[in-house]
């Protein structure tokens, strides 16, 4: 009786249709034992043969063999997710895409790479707006947009005016106001979770310091100086602390990256990281009490690293991932909005991973061997929004988490 129901397992994986996720022969979202009987069922088939299944052949090779097993074992016990939904489909780069908050009714995002804009779009990709043009990225493609915490304006950075300079915009297209008016570069914007400041880095006193302005771009107040270039602010949940990344140069002449936090009132700087740890890229925890960041502390090879966190004092560093990849191919981890998760990119150009905030139960987000960048949480928690490049350029997709 067990082998006559194995036997016509295999056949109905044979004709079952395909899932979109490897190894999940079933369509029952798990590649379980169910799926390792249907794989050896179909064991030495070849396109042709009757029986052949193609959705077995996990490296397209015609032949249901050993390197298919081998790749089904790399998968066996994920829980598969469910279909991913494109957003947006054109013929340039789309970058940074960011849930409206409080209630991720939009996405705004970046598009082009040469000459970005800045739009806006409904949750499900419909009715696209343009915002802004001339917008300004680095060369490593970090954040340069960010969301007023009441979901109305979005402040960026933008050269059209012939430097980059830090603007808002109503998401509704209404209104474009322009914040800092110098000669000097200014970049990565980051609105204070109360709505109060608007955080950001600029060269206007000769090297990158951190910056805050009010909405409307008043109360300029510089809050680090120092001999390092100061880059990439992201405000604590309660508004009082800045974590950034510090980039220089040591009296050997080796490079070296650090985390540090500022206090906003005092403009206090406390320096997380040691100056050899190769540290960058900080995310607040949703209670403030931890930061997730990339390293390269524990690797030999130089700029390959993974990612950590730690208490958001500097203590207790505990490391996440074991990765070993090159860090230009590391983007930033997102928290889930309740603090219990980090959804990341892995493997450099590949998909993405969630996993809980300690490091445990690390599942598979996305299924396809493409590369996956910049993650970011709807506000409720239940999807994430990212990069992926399946043909030459880079669209917008939304995957739904499965449950914990």
């Amino acid at each position: 009786m067990f082998f006559r129901s194995v036997v016509l397992f295999a056949v109905m994986a044979f004709t079952a249709r395909a899932s979109g996720c490897p190894g999940d022969f079933d369509n029952n979202r798990q590649v379980d034992f169910a799926d390792f009987l249907a794989l050896a069922g179909a064991y030495g088939s070849q396109q042709g043969e009757a029986g052949y299944n193609a959705v077995m052949d996990m490296d397209t090779n015609g032949s249901i063999d050993m390197a298919d097993f081998l790749a089904f074992a790399n998968l066996f016990g994920q829980l598969c997710v469910a279909e991913l939904t494109r957003l947006t489909n054109n013929e340039t780069i789309e970058l940074h895409p960011a849930w409206s908050p409080p209630d991720g009714r939009k996405i705004a995002f970046l598009s082009g790479f040469e000459d970005p804009e800045l739009w806006v779009m409904n949750a499900d990709g419909g009715d696209s707006l343009r915002l802004a043009t001339s917008i300004a990225v680095d060369t490593e493609s970090y954040t340069t947009l960010a969301w007023s915490p009441n979901g109305e304006q979005i402040a960026f950075s933008s050269a059209r005016d012939g430097n980059a300079e830090i603007y808002k915009a109503a998401a509704n297209g209404e209104g474009l106001t322009r914040l800092t008016n110098n000669n000097a570069e200014d970049l990565y914007p980051s609105w204070s979770p109360d709505g109060a400041r608007i955080a950001f880095s600029s060269n206007q006193d000769g090297n990158f310091e951190i910056y805050v302005t009010g909405p409307e771009g008043s109360d300029l107040t510089r809050l680090t100086n120092s001999s390092v270039q100061d880059l990439l602010p992201v405000w604590s949940p309660d508004s009082k602390k800045i974590a950034y990344t510090s980039i220089g140069v040591d009296s050997n002449q080796n490079e070296f990256a650090v985390i540090s936090v500022v206090d906003v009132v005092s403009a206090t700087v406390t320096q997380l990281t040691a100056d050899s740890e190769g540290s960058l890229l900080p995310a607040w925890s949703t209670d403030g009490t931890r930061i997730t960041f990339w390293s390269s502390r524990d690797n030999a090879r130089t700029n390959y690293g993974d990612m950590y966190v730690m208490n958001a004092d500097g203590s207790e560093v505990t490391r996440l991932t074991n990765q070993d990849i090159w860090d230009d191919l590391w983007v930033d981890a997102a928290w889930s909005p309740d603090g219990s998760r980090v959804v990341y990119s892995a493997v450099g150009d590949g998909p993405l991973y969630v996993m809980n905030a300690n490091g445990t139960d690390v599942r598979r987000l996305t299924n396809r061997e493409n590369a996956e960048y910049f993650p970011a949480w709807s506000p409720d928690g239940r999807k994430v929004a990212f990069l992926s490049r399946p043909e030459t350029t880079f669209d917008i997709y939304v995957v739904e988490i499965p449950p914990e």
